[in-house]
């Protein structure tokens, strides 16, 4: 058996008495490599803790802008220019707009929806001046978007009368309402495949599909879901 040689003591290629510990660049392991490990050190065992510390930082970030471009590209907020909607929703109020909440389904009775206004797609396309038909759509004395609530499905006959709504000959109940009356009378009129009756909820001020070009709004022009009232304070909550 063979002696490890004991610190200290002399190896074959250097001087007798002088300890290898004390050489400049000398070490006992024969594959010791000086830039590795060594304090202050940047060689490779450093690397695995820099990636890391990035995948540590960067991946929370990644998450959050993955937050922020679904929410820009989920939904919407958009501003009530008329007292169509009251008492739910106040001219002015801040609405936020579910643009994915018909992804998998169509819109359900009483829900409050944002819709391409049908009269503002009506307005002349074409006026033999390319630059007067781009006025006519910016400042037509139409509102672009509406915000109306669900009143009737494709395929269901409806009928309004001076105090109430008839779906299939029914009454429709509306806990929406603050005033049983309606105003314009109209119908009875079946709703086309794919198309949806829309009111205000102030039946007396409201322009919807008992007006609208061809009445029921076609499933196309329906851009979201209205689910709450985010402004003013005094008027936030949801919208059903």
């Amino acid at each position: 058996m063979t002696a490890l040689p004991l610190a200290g003591t002399s190896r074959s290629d250097g001087l007798a008495g002088e300890p290898t510990g004390d050489r400049p660049g000398a070490d006992s392991s024969p594959n010791h490599d000086p830039g590795v490990g060594a304090p202050g050190s940047l060689g490779p065992h450093r690397r695995p803790h820099r990636r890391g510390v990035l995948m540590l930082v960067g991946l929370p970030l990644l998450i959050v802008l993955g937050v922020v471009v679904a929410w820009l590209f989920a939904v919407e907020v958009v501003v009530v220019p008329t007292t169509s909607m009251l008492p739910a929703i106040h001219p002015g109020d801040l609405v936020l707009v579910d643009k994915v909440a018909y992804a998998t389904h169509g819109p359900r009775l009483g829900d409050v929806v944002v819709f391409e206004n049908p009269e503002f797609k009506a307005i002349p396309a074409h006026s033999g001046n390319a630059l007067i038909s781009a006025w006519r759509h910016q400042f037509a004395p139409v509102d672009r978007v509406l915000i109306k609530r669900v009143i009737g499905l494709p395929g269901q006959v409806v009928q309004v009368t001076p105090d109430a709504v008839l779906i299939d000959g029914r009454v429709l109940r509306e806990p929406w309402l603050r005033s049983p009356a309606q105003g314009k009378t109209f119908g009875p009129y079946r709703i086309p495949k794919g198309e949806y009756f829309l009111m205000g909820d102030n039946r007396l001020h409201s322009i919807d599909s008992r007006y609208f070009p061809g009445h029921a709004v076609p499933r196309s022009l329906i851009l979201g879901k209205a689910i709450s009232v985010l402004w003013p304070p005094s008027q936030v909550h949801r919208l059903g």
